[in-house]
């Protein structure tokens, strides 16, 4: 029929459920899922991190585990994205499972380099700031500086162009970057453990009793293209 329905995720799992019973529809692509693409993880992510045919009830769960996560781990949307980019995964549970974890994934920090003025650098977007800090450390900032370009020098361009001799794939959050080898291959979540995992983030509890034991924002790419191979065992098991 083209009818596509407006819901704005996360939602309640209870609501949701008697909205889709209302609607009679089933798949994300039947609806038209507001704020989850403008401020939510998609929008974050600047593509879908789910199959057409993916349960609407798992986007939801996504969302939750992204909203609950965010509000102790501001940088929980951005590491959600790089995991799912680097290990190809497109299972909005699997996604779910790193996000409630997300804390585990750490976030390295931009270095402003030594003489650049604050509006210098207020004025650089993500990708600039990472090729600023790489000017720093590898000692190009001041001969920059010495030369009277460090101005006007394209620092986003710098961070591109120095991935050619990166070993390292890395994804820019709008005060850091996260690098592949960061990203492990999370083990799995039951069902059970990650509605719980979910619950209790959402509650404020500590991830870490939730999750237990080891299983203790637009995304730029400025590295190389050799993500790791798919994860055979990134699935949630019910």
């Amino acid at each position: 029929s083209g009818r596509r329905a407006g819901v704005d995720l996360p939602m309640d799992p209870d609501e949701l459920a008697r909205f889709e019973g209302e609607q009679g529809l089933m798949a994300p692509s039947d609806y038209r899922i507001d704020g989850y693409s403008k401020d939510g993880i998609v929008g974050r992510m600047g593509f879908a991190p789910f199959r057409d045919d993916s349960p609407l009830e798992d986007v939801n769960l996504l969302c939750r585990a992204v909203d609950a996560a965010s509000r102790s781990d501001p940088h929980a949307a951005d590491k959600v994205a790089a995991w799912a980019e680097c290990w190809e995964v497109d299972d909005p549970r699997v996604l779910a499972g790193v996000a409630v974890r997300s804390a585990d994934i750490p976030i390295h920090r931009y270095s402003r380099p030594r003489g650049m003025d604050d509006l210098q650098w207020r004025g650089l977007d993500p990708l600039g700031r990472l090729g600023a800090s790489m000017s720093e450390e590898r000692g190009l900032y001041g001969a920059l500086r010495s030369g009277g370009v460090a101005d006007s020098f394209d620092y986003a361009g710098y961070a591109y162009a120095a991935r050619e001799d990166d070993d390292r794939q890395m994804w820019c959050s709008d005060d850091g970057y996260i690098v592949d080898s960061d990203l492990p291959n999370m083990p799995p979540l039951s069902a059970r453990g990650l509605e719980d995992a979910v619950a209790a983030l959402a509650r404020g509890v500590d991830q870490h009793r939730a999750v237990g034991g080891k299983a203790r924002r637009f995304v730029q790419r400025a590295g190389r293209e050799h993500a790791p191979a798919r994860a055979a065992g990134a699935a949630v098991h019910h």
